[in-house]
């Protein structure tokens, strides 16, 4: 077990700005997902239950997150619209799929709902998603130019043109 983490850690920077990606969505969704119970239920509920609305929100925020990394960290306008895109298929799929896990059937059709609701009602609450959701854009952004320069054309120099060019 060891080895496979020390392995993970030593990956390369955008490989590690993936995972920070992950990690920050995943948190996000965490909190978000408590915040959104608590609100529903007038406080908070026995701590194991908690501790499931939390891990079901943020497994559920990372999962959506991942359907959404191919509109996720581009740069330029059509970047910025890909990405809130993404946003807002993150959003939707995150609070399904987490409504489903803490209370099935009602909380997969509530869950949506619930969500715009405590986002029209505490901002605060919507701008901590949006920012967390930017910053995941930013850091799917060096790993979307780390890949892309793996991949970089070779320029062709004089010398290796007249390799190319020879005719035997």
């Amino acid at each position: 077990m060891q080895h496979i983490i020390s392995a993970r850690l030593n990956d390369t920077p955008g490989y590690r700005a993936l995972y920070a990606a992950y990690g920050v969505v995943a948190v996000a969704g965490a909190v978000l997902a408590l915040v959104v119970v608590s609100r529903l239920t007038g406080g908070m509920a026995a701590w194991r239950y908690d501790l499931w609305i939390a891990l079901s929100g943020g497994v559920s925020a990372a999962l959506a997150f991942y359907l959404s990394t191919p509109r996720m960290g581009y740069g330029g306008l059509s970047g910025a619209f890909r990405a809130a895109a993404g946003v807002v298929l993150t959003s939707f799929v995150a609070s399904l799929v987490a409504g489903s896990l803490i209370l099935p059937v009602y909380g997969t059709m509530f869950g949506p709902f619930s969500l715009i609701v405590t986002f029209a009602a505490a901002p605060a609450w919507a701008a901590l998603w949006l920012g967390a959701m930017v910053a995941a854009h930013r850091l799917l952004g060096f790993w979307r130019a780390e890949r892309e320069s793996v991949f970089a054309p070779v320029r062709a120099t004089p010398r290796r043109r007249d390799q190319i060019n020879r005719r035997p």
